[in-house]
Parts: structure tokens; sequence; C-alpha cells
């Protein structure tokens, strides 16, 4: 069973647990939510396979990055890189790429595999006297305990007219939908996963954390998508899963995409 009541912002659609869960890990912090030891596991290496794939998601964002910004040579901040697989390929197109994460140990696997520019940190810790191009995070926000303050960082560490681009779980994801019909018979609740994923947003939410700050459209994606993916390698069952995303709904990634307001 989850561990706390649920509730749903009548307003934005977010939906969450309180209080939070507070647990000790490597993977959580004063601003954030542990995250599950099995998905920390399963990025501490980058099969060749994988890497191709992420390798080819660097080119596309490339060209969607350099195209937003109006110029080929930009910074890029990853925050909650793990491993860093997008950095070997997007450092190769010219990208000043940086990342960084909370948890020391994918950090380490990056490094030992030749990514030398990134940092175990906490990024709300970090001091603002750096700036980026482009700021992305992958399923970060969902841990993050206050994330109005997490968005108000993110706009003074990008330059005037910066790119942010996130993606977090999807409350209307189609592998979350017995649990909704269930109501709570478990610890799940559509893209709640007590303890570790306790914040699920729609697009709706997304876009209404982020719209003060910046201008931002927010849509639902799969996790194989060429562009917009998180650079899966799916097996057979998984394709079929993400054929019936496309088909019938209920895609598993809400992205945002936008410019910091001026």
């Amino acid at each position: 069973m989850l561990g706390e009541p649920v509730y749903r912002c009548r307003t934005c659609s977010l939906t969450f647990c309180w209080p939070l869960p507070e647990a000790a890990s490597d993977s959580a912090g004063a601003h954030s939510i542990l995250t599950e030891e099995s998905f920390t596991a399963g990025i501490l290496s980058v099969p060749s396979e994988r890497q191709k794939i992420l390798d080819s998601v660097a080119e596309r964002r490339f060209s969607l990055y350099s195209s937003a910004l109006g110029r080929r040579q930009f910074s890029l901040l990853e925050i909650g890189c793990g491993a860093a697989g997008l950095a070997p390929q997007m450092s190769s197109l010219g990208i000043e790429y940086f990342g960084i994460d909370i948890d020391p140990r994918p950090i380490e696997s990056a490094r030992a595999r030749g990514t030398q520019n990134v940092a175990a940190r906490d990024f709300i810790e970090e001091p603002a006297d750096q700036q980026y191009d482009v700021i992305f995070m992958t399923q970060v926000l969902e841990h993050i305990v206050h994330p109005q303050r997490m968005v108000q960082r993110i706009s003074e560490a990008l330059v005037s007219d910066g790119i942010l681009h996130l993606d977090v779980p999807a409350q209307g994801t189609l592998a979350g939908l017995p649990s909704r019909l269930l109501r709570r018979k478990g610890p799940r609740f559509g893209a709640i996963d007590w303890p570790h994923h306790s914040i699920a947003y729609t697009p709706k939410a997304l876009r209404m954390l982020l719209e003060d700050h910046f201008s931002v459209r927010t849509f639902t994606a799969t996790s194989d998508d060429p562009v917009w993916g998180q650079g899966t390698t799916p097996s057979r069952l998984q394709r079929a899963y993400f054929a019936a995303q496309r088909t019938i709904g209920g895609k598993s990634l809400v992205v945002a995409f936008g410019q910091k307001r001026g």
C-alpha cells in the first residue's frame, strides 16, 4: 500500500503524496527524494548498443537546440546526468557539455568511461555564478521536493534566450492505468510509485509550473521517441507496448521544451 495519502490539485492537476517520504540514500538530498536502487544500478554502465542510440539522440537534439538558439556553438548542463551517456557525442559535435548528479556512483562510472566534465553535486545548492545556453534533465523533477525552487534556479542558470528541456513520468501513462482504476490498491497510482516517485505531473501541471519563467510547450512522448525519448534499447515486448501507447494514448513521458522569458 502507498505509505501516505495521495492528493490532486484541482487547478493544475499535480498529483502528490503528503507528507513526502524521507529516506537516506546516495541518490537523495536535502531537496530530493531517493531514486529506486534498481534504476541506479541500471544506469551505472552504458552498453555499446545503447550508446549508439544515445549518440543518435544527441545528434537530433543538437539540431533541435542549435535551431532554437540560432547558433551551433553553445553550452549545455545536464542535471541528473547519471553515467552521462549523451556526453561523448555532444562533445564531439562541439557542445560544451557539463553533467552533474547528486549520486556519486554514476559520476564515478562516467569518469571511468572517459567522461571527465561531470561532477557529483546538488544543483539547487550550486552558486548562481555560472550560466548555460541549454539545461536538460530527464526523470529528475519528480524527485524534487520544492519544484518551484528548482525552476527558479534553472532560470537563474540560463542565459537570456536559454533553452529548458526536461521530461518526467506521465501521470496518464498506459502502464499506470490499472493502478488508477484500482484506486491505490498497492504502492502505485499512475506515475506515483511509493516511495521513489511521490510527485506526478500531467502536461498541464508541468506547463503551469514553468510558465512564469519560460515560454514553454508541454506534451507527451514515448520513451523510445528518437528525439524526446530516453535512448532506450527496448525488448520486443516493450516495442509492442510503445506502439500501443502511440495508438491508444497514455504515453509514458511528459516533455517540456521552451526558452527563458526575457
